[in-house]
């Protein structure tokens, strides 16, 4: 049987797919949008995505044979200092926050995700002040916690309650140091 131009490989054809990875901007929202309503249980608001969309280094779209496949949306934020002022007390004044990686289910399995991570902690290391990555994560999310271990981040917290529509409600926090 042979297989379509744009699908994936068979499995365990391709260690890697080859893709092209581009950044966000309003010709490709919409298609990011639409992926993201199909992975996630969440929907991402309006802001999210504009403000993902202000860190082109580290929010990035993945595409297989022009065929979106996988995304990573992330921002820098300014750490919090230990009077919970923006004023930074600890070393390092900024993070990477990851606030979503996703890649469609055909196209998993090929390091799709793990390119785009490495992209964008890349692109936040580009800045001397960024001195780690943080995501949250649903705790139920078993392959994601799993996929963002084998890349050295940590559980570091359990928030509970974070997402008020899912069951159950609690978030993992996973941070891996940059430097």
């Amino acid at each position: 049987m042979a297989s379509r131009p744009d699908a994936p490989p068979a499995p365990g054809t391709a260690a890697d797919l080859a893709i092209a990875v581009t950044s966000l901007h309003e010709g490709n929202l919409q298609a990011l949008k639409l992926m993201n309503g199909i992975i996630f249980p969440v929907k991402y608001s309006d802001q999210v995505y504009k403000d993902c969309m202000q860190f082109p280094h580290i929010t990035a779209l993945a595409y297989h044979q022009d065929t979106l496949v996988g995304a990573i949306m992330g921002r820098l934020e300014v750490r919090k200092g230990q009077d919970g002022s923006s004023n930074c007390v600890s070393p390092g004044g900024a993070r990477l926050y990851i606030a979503s990686l996703g890649v469609l289910a055909p196209y998993r399995g090929y390091k799709v995700g793990s390119q785009l991570l490495m992209h964008s902690l890349a692109g936040a290391a580009e800045d001397p002040m960024v001195k780690e990555a943080v995501v949250h994560m649903h705790v139920a999310n078993e392959d994601g916690q799993r996929f963002y271990e084998r890349h050295g981040f940590k559980v570091t917290e359990t928030i509970p309650n974070y997402y008020r529509f899912l069951d159950p409600p609690d978030a993992l926090v996973l941070v891996r140091p940059l430097r």
